[in-house]
């Protein structure tokens, strides 16, 4: 009786081990891919805001242009000029200034928006920009080329803005109907929209969450103490914090890895731009954004906690597992681990396909095969066919023109087989009436919990200049 007791007891021992390893391993995986959803989400917010900040910009750069606002002998003295910039800010709501500036740098006409409204600043209160690092790097652009502004606070006539006032700033060259450069157009973006945007996005980890600069300053943090100290002389960064996960952030686009420092999960926000009507010879504009980290930052696991945690939950069900109940309390964990896990990645890729069904972008995900396992609503208007027409079907023979379906087919084969995205460009879709539009893509890998790649999510924007009328 003691020997089967003692063996019953080692049976149910060794089950109960085999049982808490799964389930830290399937709380391990659960948080994995929660977090990277989360990232990816706030990194998707960023770049749509900044998407719609370089429209908006090239919208007022080529209308002033053709109406001649930014001409230097304007016949109303730039009165017009002046209103529609007014009723521009005011009705957007999102933008702290809006400047047109001379060649030297002098403010030709400055709208600022106070409490919700757009006041025309008066001539002797203009300010000389001229030293200022976005003029000086904005004057030198061609036509169509676009300037963003790293994210810093606002400055008035020296000094830092008190309350912060966390501003974006980005310009464009302007001209004259003969064409002839003009002056600079130079919106201030109200950084707080952007973080609002971020802190939605990523809501489940915002008390968690980190904005960094590409030198590793901290433009959000849990510590807000932390924030913005590149404004301020501060030498004390993320980067001279962590500088071994800097180092392996900076070198990639999106992970997720572990040091003696603890758990970092990150992924890399860049500006989309697309040329307005007037972009350069190439048809493409110019970004000299730096880009920027949103990472996660996790201590450690202390071992000792996932006990606890383990014993708390499961200590009654093991002391009324005997004998027989072992062998089955074993199984079933094991069932139950591989059913969960393959359940928490289906709910993160219900989660990521109902993202992107809301997003106003192109979205279509494909499989290792080339084959279309989803296409969101914009994409199937904008390529004139039915979900139906399109799920199951290989990409580069459906939306592929035929002069470019080897080409592309090769690129993306050798995407995976590299396991490196190809994270922005450009490619041509043929639709449905045979017509052939350009469009930027940016592609994101699939990965299952054992991070092996089955395919890829290409999500895209439509130049404007190949937008239907």
């Amino acid at each position: 009786m003691l020997q089967w007791l003692g063996l019953s007891l080692l049976v149910i021992a060794i089950a109960g081990v085999v049982h808490y390893m799964l389930s830290t391993r399937l709380a391990s995986v659960e948080r994995a891919a929660m977090e990277r959803e989360q990232v990816e989400f706030g990194r998707i917010a960023i770049e749509r805001s900044l998407d719609i900040v370089s429209s908006d910009l090239f919208y007022l750069a080529e209308s002033g242009s053709r109406n001649g606002q930014f001409d230097p002998l304007a016949p109303d003295g730039h009165r017009e000029l002046q209103e529609n910039f007014r009723l521009f800010v005011e009705k957007r709501g999102i933008y702290d200034q809006l400047r047109f500036l001379d060649l030297g740098g002098m403010e030709i006409v400055r709208v600022n928006l106070a409490d919700g409204r757009a006041l025309v600043v008066p001539g002797e209160m203009l300010q000389d920009k001229s030293q200022r690092y976005y003029f000086q790097d904005a004057v030198v652009l061609r036509r169509g080329e676009l300037y963003v502004s790293p994210l810093d606070l606002n400055v008035e006539r020296g000094e830092v803005e008190i309350p912060f006032k966390p501003v974006l700033r980005i310009a464009t060259p302007v001209f004259d109907r003969n064409g002839n450069k003009s002056g600079i157009l130079v919106l201030n973006y109200l950084g707080d929209q952007l973080l609002q945007g971020f802190r939605v996005a990523a809501s489940r980890i915002f008390d968690r969450v980190m904005l960094l600069n590409a030198d590793g300053y901290w433009m959000r943090s849990p510590n807000p103490e932390d924030e913005w100290g590149f404004m301020f002389g501060v030498e004390r960064t993320f980067a001279t914090d962590y500088p071994n996960a800097w180092a392996r952030i900076q070198a990639g686009d999106v992970g997720r890895f572990q040091t003696d420092n603890g758990v970092f999960t990150f992924a890399t926000a860049r500006p989309r731009v697309s040329a307005g009507a007037g972009s350069g010879p190439q048809g493409e504009a110019v970004s000299t954004a730096h880009v920027w980290k949103i990472v996660l930052h996790d201590a450690l696991p202390r071992v000792g906690d996932n006990i606890f945690a383990f014993v708390d939950r499961y200590l009654i069900v093991y002391l009324f597992v005997i004998l027989l109940a072992a062998a089955g309390a074993f199984l079933t964990a094991r069932l139950s681990v591989r059913r969960r896990l393959l359940e928490g990645e289906l709910v993160f890729e219900r989660r990521f396909r109902q993202v992107l069904e809301n997003v106003d972008l192109l979205a279509v995900g494909i499989d290792a095969d080339g084959r279309i396992v989803f296409c969101n609503q914009a994409l199937e208007q904008f390529v004139g066919r039915s979900e139906d027409e399109l799920l199951g079907r290989d990409w580069f023979d459906a939306c592929v023109p035929a002069d470019r379906r080897q080409p592309g087919r090769e690129a993306f084969l050798e995407s995976l087989a590299g396991g490196k995205a190809t994270r922005r460009y450009q490619g041509e879709v043929e639709l449905a009436n045979g017509a052939r539009r350009t469009v930027n893509w940016n592609d994101t890998f699939l990965r299952d919990p054992d991070d092996i790649l089955y395919g890829l999510v290409r999500i895209g924007n439509v130049p404007e200049t190949q937008q239907a009328p």
